[in-house]
């Protein structure tokens, strides 16, 4: 396998877009003379029209948050031409920040290559449903909102964002107080400052109950789903979230909490520590680490904090996934059911990519790593067996 494959990408990539220095150009001319892969890389990607067409209609786009840094870690054996023609067409995404086409190893001309389904699925945007501790229900998108709450005060939205702290004295001197209920639908995203100005960010299929003004004593919250939490310390008052049959207690530190599935819950910790109680079990996690809960017992290992954080910074990181990972995530941003029509490969993948794409764009990376096609129907996702 070509272990400066990624190098070599780079090269063609640059040729590509006309930006060799003559060392470059001398150097990649060298490698397709020694090794006949390389030049019929080379010659596959001069050819094909669409990605000179591409690389000129998205030269404006933000590159940022493409897909980036992908490699794919498989358990069966794939040829060096493979790998290394998939390592030049990933950069190409690198650089355009879209769905340009990875070649297989056999050959596909300009008119074979697939193009968007025509009903495409947009990225998830800020949405989000607030019920009050009376019942009424508001919905929340990017438009401003006032809620006038229960107790009198007065809550301000805007962009994404529902801001329950005010500088309200009287508000420490509550006991207690019913609790909202705050739930982001799938396809969608929002983020709550909460009466103490902490900050939670809560990512699509998520669910939130919190009250308009905390006691004396303690903050407490109830999470369902994914939520990033930035708290603000108060040593007299400690922050304590409630997640199925488990309690993380903390005074003012930053975390994301997963917990789809309320037997299996991890809380990375970004800064500070936190305690973790689950059953008869209790772990201090400190920064840089995760705490994973299953079936009330609590293991404490490295965190992988780019992957935990993904989210909440605008894309999908993945670091030895499953297909099967990777669709729940598509299927929560996109709001659409996935169902498979072929057993599963037990290739695992890594990498990054933007969630501002539309899900044809991913999809189109996707048949190309995994070897599987798409068909993506109304609100469903098929997982099928690739024709090419």
């Amino acid at each position: 396998m070509y272990e400066n494959a990624i190098h070599i990408g780079q090269l063609i990539v640059r040729y590509i877009k006309d930006e060799l220095t003559d060392e470059e150009a001398k150097m990649l001319a060298d490698l397709a003379r020694r090794d006949e892969n390389i030049q019929r890389i080379i010659d596959e990607y001069k050819d094909t029209v669409n990605v000179q067409k591409r690389l000129t209609q998205l030269s404006t786009l933000d590159t940022v948050n493409a897909w980036k840094n992908v490699t794919r870690n498989v358990r069966t054996r794939k040829t060096s031409f493979a790998y290394l023609k998939y390592a030049a067409g990933i950069l190409l995404l690198i650089t355009t920040a879209v769905w340009l086409l990875v070649f297989r190893t056999s050959l596909r001309s300009p008119e074979n290559i697939t193009t968007p389904p025509a009903n495409d699925a947009p990225p998830g945007e800020n949405l989000a449903t607030l019920t009050l501790a009376n019942g009424k229900k508001i919905a929340l998108g990017n438009g401003s909102v006032e809620v006038q709450e229960v107790n009198g005060s007065t809550v301000y939205g805007k962009k994404g964002e529902l801001d329950y702290f005010s500088f309200d004295k009287q508000r420490a001197k509550h006991t207690s107080a019913p609790m909202n209920v705050l739930v982001v639908p799938r396809a969608g995203k929002y983020r709550l400052i909460l009466p103490d100005s902490s900050v939670v960010w809560l990512n699509s299929q998520s669910k939130i109950e919190f009250p308009a003004s905390f006691s004396t004593t303690e903050r407490r919250v109830v999470l369902y789903g994914e939520a990033y939490f930035d708290i603000v310390k108060d040593p007299e008052r400690p922050f304590k979230i409630s997640v199925g049959d488990q309690e993380i207690r903390v005074l003012g530190t930053a975390f994301n909490i997963s917990a789809y599935e309320s037997s299996h819950v991890q809380t990375v910790v970004v800064n500070g520590s936190v305690s973790v109680k689950a059953g008869g079990h209790a772990a201090v996690v400190e920064a840089g680490f995760a705490a994973t809960s299953h079936l009330s017992e609590i293991s404490v290992h490295t965190a992988n904090i780019e992957k935990a954080l993904a989210w909440k910074n605008g894309y999908f990181f993945f670091s030895e996934d499953s297909l099967s990972e990777i669709m729940e995530q598509l299927a929560r941003w996109y709001d659409v059911e996935v169902t498979y029509d072929v057993p599963l490969p037990p290739d695992r993948f890594g990498g990054s990519i933007s969630r501002d794409m539309k899900l044809s764009q991913v999809l189109e990376m996707l048949e190309e790593i995994s070897g599987l096609s798409y068909e993506f129907n109304g609100r469903k996702l098929i997982v099928k067996q690739s024709s090419h």
